[in-house]
């Protein structure tokens, strides 16, 4: 009997641990937030690679461009990067947001 009981405290202490971590976590399972992380991490990557990219190609083929097809090559990458960024950022905040809704949900 006694080793039953120890079993059902060890259970429910873990059980309530468990769910410490969760809180801890940020709602999520380690794993699964830093595979988000580095999803969104990347994404920041592309909008600044395209970015950078664009800027050396008009500087290294500024020779076949008119200084009007330059300006404005450099003001659309200029909006469009920092426009893409900003959807991802948006895109990753309500995305977090509806998984930790999610999971308030299963707690509660």
């Amino acid at each position: 009997m006694i080793s039953i009981l120890k079993l059902y405290s060890f259970s429910l202490v873990h059980k309530v641990n468990e769910g410490i971590n969760i809180f801890e976590r940020g709602f999520m399972v380690s794993g699964e937030k830093d595979d988000r992380k580095k999803d969104e991490v990347f994404q920041y990557l592309i909008a600044s690679t395209s970015l950078i990219s664009w800027l050396f190609y008009f500087l290294f083929y500024s020779h076949l461009y008119t200084i009007e097809e330059i300006k404005s090559g450099i003001t659309f990458i200029s909006l469009a990067a920092p426009f893409y960024a900003l959807c991802t950022f948006i895109y990753y905040k309500r995305l977090y947001k509806a998984e930790i809704d999610t999971k308030i949900k299963k707690i509660s």
